[in-house]
């Protein structure tokens, strides 16, 4: 199992740095999420010199680590346990649902990981564990 996770990561790692297309990953170094259209199911990426790129997803992950960059959120989304203050990993976590890690106030928004509160590495797979359980719930009612 850890051979297997050290060459998954040497894949990414390679797939990150190299200029060969591959079918379903796309390298797309210093570009910000600036928009969404939960509508139209589209998210738009913009550059460092102000190129925007347009995807169609079926859902998004945004990946963002510790220290967030909330900004493509409407300013009324108001996700932290204080809700007057900017989310921030250490100081406001995002306001979560402790058994399904859905964002409280928000059906199909999850969140885990130090942005939820979770800042110990051991705590990601129980995280990732109820976000999962609770899809299926959901697409099997």
């Amino acid at each position: 199992m850890q051979n297997s996770r050290k060459k998954d990561d040497l894949k990414v790692h390679q797939m990150m740095q190299s200029t060969t297309p591959y079918t379903l990953y796309s390298a797309l170094p210093e570009y910000t999420l600036t928009d969404y259209s939960e509508e139209n199911r589209t998210v738009i990426l913009t550059s460092k010199d102000g190129k925007d790129i347009s995807y169609r997803v079926a859902f998004m992950v945004v990946l963002i680590g510790s220290r967030p960059d909330l900004s493509f959120l409407p300013g009324n989304f108001k996700i932290g346990l204080n809700e007057n203050m900017l989310v921030d990993s250490k100081t406001n976590p995002i306001n979560i649902d402790k058994l399904r890690h859905s964002v409280k106030g928000y059906k199909q928004l999850y969140a885990m990981g130090p942005i939820a509160g979770d800042n110990f590495v051991r705590f990601l797979p129980g995280g990732a564990l109820a976000i999962v359980a609770d899809l299926y719930r959901k697409s099997r009612i």
